[in-house]
């Protein structure tokens, strides 16, 4: 195919002096000459090649099959894996922050029951969990949204959630799309002030169009603004970003590997004017063969002590171990996971127990729930909502239950101090039953945080029983 230029704009090229649409495969280079190439899988010659070869190439995206082959790499499938495990562990809870009082506590229980459920029957964690590798090894992937819809116009129209869109017991499935089976469609490349700016709005599924609300859209690193087409749309992948350390100790493992195999030589210094001469090495080569096979500590070697001598060369190993041994921890400090997690290392060092690193990992965990899991989890329970009851309840939301959770006994002795201090200040007068009631309810971390701050009338009932049992001590004395 003849080259062609490439103008500034993504969704345009010219050609013999025509605005053409541009295709939508993939253009791996930008205002550049280049080679058109029409598959994803084509964004860059597939062969095997390094990283620094690959930025001769003009472009920091290594194609999809690249990217299939580093997912079956121990070393970066360790580091995906562990993340998207992390992720989805504990996951998330269904709750209500709504008002108990006016609404119908049955109700809402089984509402919440009922999501469970249905988060359990359509597999949610699980497909949360495929999608989270999908980001690490390729960037992103989509999950559509299966409504049972077979109409190809109806496909390439916009799914809102609500009642009056959304028909009840239409839903079928989620199904997640592998990347490569996903081409953007039309996209805004010329208003940056609109929502839609590089945005597809609508998704082509192996030719098959379909409006961009029928997917659930996952995305890791958010890819530069001028790679986003070669990036297809997503995210920069983990695996992307960290092959080059991955490349690079394994140079270095197999380097100490070989200098581990050669670091001691056996120097044999004779006399080889013969052999040098053309008389062959038959002799020597006899006794050399001879003395490696004999060769132990118990052993000796004799030897010509005219003209002969034996010497023993040693390569220094110092420093070989550190080296290897600090490019692996460097491919866990780009995971962003503690040693101990990553490789099963212990920390060394004085009182060294990993506590702050794995509290530091969990941290980020949760960031990433926030950033790749949370817009899509609630569309998904206002769809559970829309095709069960026909109508989405705004106080049944979720909270994503945190990795590093106290245990029972460090929880109660949180709740005694919280107490014992609400204790003092009423006792001191600072404040009334009221306020400590509502401090109480609006600590959402408490375990009486589902309490009414506004119902007080049995405090009245105390008052009175204490005023009762008081002035019966004032007799009782009096008598």
């Amino acid at each position: 195919m003849k080259k062609k230029k490439q103008a500034l704009k993504f969704n345009f090229h010219v050609e013999e002096k025509n605005l053409l649409p541009l295709d939508t495969g993939i253009h791996a280079k930008t205002m550049v000459q280049e080679e058109i190439r029409m598959a994803l899988d084509n964004a860059l010659p597939q062969t095997f090649r390094t990283m620094v070869e690959y930025e001769k190439e003009g472009s920091l995206f290594l194609g999809y099959p690249f990217l299939q082959v580093l997912a079956q790499n121990p070393l970066i499938s360790a580091g995906v894996e562990t993340i998207a495990d992390e992720m989805t562990k504990k996951f998330a809870k269904i709750i209500y922050t709504g008002d108990s009082l006016n609404n119908n506590l049955i109700t809402t229980g089984d509402k919440i029951k009922y999501l469970e459920s249905e988060l359990r029957k359509y597999k949610i964690r699980s497909l949360f969990r495929i999608a989270a590798e999908k980001i690490g090894y390729y960037g992103g992937c989509l999950v559509y949204i299966d409504t049972g819809v077979k109409d190809p116009e109806i496909l390439k129209s916009p799914l809102i959630l609500d009642p009056a869109t959304f028909r009840q017991n239409s839903l079928r499935r989620f199904t997640l799309i592998d990347p490569i089976n996903i081409m953007p469609g039309l996209y805004n490349s010329v208003d940056p002030t609109a929502s839609d700016y590089f945005k597809p709005s609508t998704w082509f599924v192996l030719g098959k169009e379909i409006h961009a609300s029928r997917f659930l859209y996952f995305a890791g690193k958010e890819a530069p603004l001028l790679y986003k087409p070669s990036y297809n749309f997503f995210g920069i992948s983990q695996a992307q970003l960290a092959f080059e350390y991955v490349e690079n100790f394994q140079k270095n493992r197999d380097s100490g590997s070989e200098l581990l195999n050669k670091f001691s030589i056996s120097i044999l210094k004779t006399n080889m004017m013969g052999a040098l001469a053309g008389s062959g090495t038959s002799e020597l080569d006899s006794r050399i063969q001879y003395f490696i096979q004999k060769r132990h500590n118990d052993g000796v070697f004799v030897l010509d002590k005219d003209e002969e001598d034996f010497i023993k060369s040693d390569t220094s190993l110092t420093g070989i171990t550190d080296i290897v041994r600090q490019s692996l921890e460097l491919i866990a400090s780009v995971f962003r996971i503690p040693a101990v997690k990553y490789l099963g290392i212990s920390p060394s060092g004085f009182n060294a127990t990993g506590e702050s690193d794995l509290k530091n990992f969990y941290s980020l965990v949760e960031s990433l729930q926030e950033k790749q899991f949370a817009d899509n989890l609630e569309n998904i329970l206002k769809i559970l909502q829309l095709n069960m009851y026909g109508n989405i309840d705004p106080h049944i939301t979720y909270e994503f239950i945190p990795l590093d959770e106290e245990d029972n006994k460090i929880k109660a002795d949180t709740e005694k101090v919280k107490a014992d201090t609400l204790a003092i200040y009423l006792d001191r007068n600072v404040i009334s039953a009221e306020e400590s009631r509502t401090i109480i309810a609006e600590d959402k971390e408490g375990l009486m945080k589902t309490i009414d701050p506004d119902n007080t009338k049995f405090l009245d009932n105390i008052e009175e029983q204490i005023e009762q049992e008081d002035n019966l001590q004032f007799f009782s004395n009096n008598i």
